[in-house]
């Protein structure tokens, strides 16, 4: 997954488990915008210059390997695993729409418009 070899460069031996905490949200929303190149100024909204689709993949990655980490501290019944994953999904559920999502679907969208149809 490019998310996790890029977290890698900062942090080695960081293994996918260990980015499942409402923490690094943040840090994983800044991998994902470099990786996609948003652009904004305070005067535009954000633009996603290259690789929308990336973005929306990797959100829904995200939530799949969110939901087994849940799974697995409660069969393990780790409750620091379990309040890290439960924050996590939390987290990325109400951040990423606003943050990475809307300005994908509106790159992708623009993308739909400047296609020139074959049916016209």
């Amino acid at each position: 997954m490019r998310l996790l070899s890029n977290e890698r460069k900062q942090t080695p031996n960081l293994s996918l488990l260990q980015c499942i905490n409402a923490e690094k949200v943040d840090t994983i929303v800044e991998v994902v915008q470099e990786i996609c190149e948003l652009k904004s100024n305070q005067y535009t909204r954000p633009q996603m210059k290259v690789r929308p689709s990336v973005s929306l993949m990797t959100g829904n990655a995200l939530r799949r390997c969110g939901e087994p980490a849940r799974n697995l501290a409660l069969k393990q019944r780790d409750k620091a695993m379990l309040k890290n994953a439960e924050a996590f999904l939390h987290v990325q559920k109400f951040e990423w729409p606003s943050v990475v999502s809307k300005p994908a679907l509106s790159a992708l969208s623009k993308q739909k418009q400047n296609n020139a149809s074959m049916y016209r």
